[in-house]
């Protein structure tokens, strides 16, 4: 980035003196400078930047100075990096009211991971038991994990400011996007023998489409889309070619209103649990009074379903007794059928089977 013309001046052994201004700051034609390039990206109120490359040609510097002048225009950013040479704190002297600047370091994120699963799935474990857990997490694999969480988490940043990542040189950045691999068979062997199978990395929060949404939820697109529409999902942003995507917010909130509709809870019955949650200052009472009033209404179908059950019985006795065998014209199932159920009668029925037999539905008139 410091220009060919400044370079041959560097290695040229005749050169006695430094490059001159105009040679230090030449752009390429065709290429915008970095002012520009801030101009720029400060449209935005927040926004991911990834500076790539190889080992050497500038990374860091380009980095800082991107970061540095977003920050000067009144942004707030996060400067990062998975480089492990680490020159950050080193190329910016001091600090500056609106950066903030850190490094994803493989050792300390290993630990920090570690001691989270030692922690929550290693807590209930017998001392045989946390050995041989540890004794897993010492592999390989486990520190490409760690720092793909961390790596996540920073990124999930550029929700709501700029991230800026100095990543390491390419061989080293590839190896880190591979990571997922790494992750994904992680967590399905965590979650080998349980009832899911689906995993959500922060990093697929931060742009999960409505398809992905779907998969997670177990639900359909369509169906989404109308809890949008009817205002009990939050619709999300879309992005600049016009795609919905979706945070974990979104995946939780869907989850719990599938669980309610599982449940039978109507829409309205569900619109007012979502407040609940939404308000969770609010007595508990309320949620167990339409919880209390959805059991009631179960009951009733209950014992409607029950009535139900009674009376094609009653079809299938009255079938078996007087008709089974004959031909349908004579089947007594379709003539009671045929009349209202409050027409009161007292009909003669034929037997499909040569038999005659009167039979009383409802009252007398």
């Amino acid at each position: 980035m410091v220009g060919i013309p400044a370079l041959r001046a560097i290695l040229q052994a005749q050169a006695d003196s430094p490059p001159s201004e105009a040679a230090a700051t030449h752009v390429p034609e065709g290429v915008a400078s970095l002012r520009a390039l801030a101009d720029e990206l400060a449209k935005k109120d927040h926004g991911l930047v990834m500076v790539m490359g190889k080992g050497g040609v500038g990374k860091t510097t380009i980095a800082a100075a991107l970061a540095v002048a977003l920050t000067k225009r009144g942004k707030s950013v996060h400067l990062s990096t998975t480089d492990p040479a680490a020159h950050l704190a080193s190329t910016l002297e001091g600090q500056m009211p609106g950066l903030e600047v850190s490094r994803i370091d493989p050792v300390a994120e290993t630990q920090r991971y570690i001691d989270k699963v030692m922690a929550s799935r290693g807590k209930d474990l017998d001392e045989a038991g946390r050995a041989l857990m540890l004794e897993d997490l010492r592999s390989p694999c486990t520190e490409e994990v760690a720092v793909f969480h961390a790596f996540s988490r920073t990124v999930t940043e550029a929700r709501s400011a700029f991230v800026v990542l100095d990543t390491a040189p390419t061989g080293h950045t590839l190896l880190l996007m591979d990571a997922t691999g790494a992750y994904h068979r992680q967590m399905t062997h965590a979650f080998e023998g349980t009832a899911s199978a689906r995993v959500v990395t922060p990093l697929m929060n931060a742009t999960i489409s409505i398809g992905v949404l779907a998969q997670l939820t177990g639900c359909t697109v369509p169906t989404i889309r109308y809890y949008e529409e009817i205002d009990l999902l939050p619709a999300g942003p879309r992005t600049d070619a016009g795609r919905r995507v979706y945070a974990e917010a979104a995946v939780k909130r869907l989850t719990f209103i599938r669980r309610c509709r599982d449940f039978g809870f109507s829409i309205d019955q569900v619109r007012e649990l979502v407040s609940l949650v939404d308000q969770p200052d609010r007595p508990c009472v309320e949620v167990r009074d339409i919880a209390s009033g959805h059991l009631t209404e179960v009951r009733k179908k209950l014992a409607e379903l029950k009535a139900l059950e009674a009376s094609l019985s009653a079809f299938v006795v009255s079938c078996d007794t007087a008709c089974a065998g004959g031909c349908a014209v004579d089947c007594t199932i379709l003539e009671d059928l045929a009349h209202p159920p409050e027409a009161a009668r007292l009909v003669a029925v034929g037997s499909c089977c040569g038999a005659s037999t009167n039979r009383t539905e409802g009252a007398t008139p």
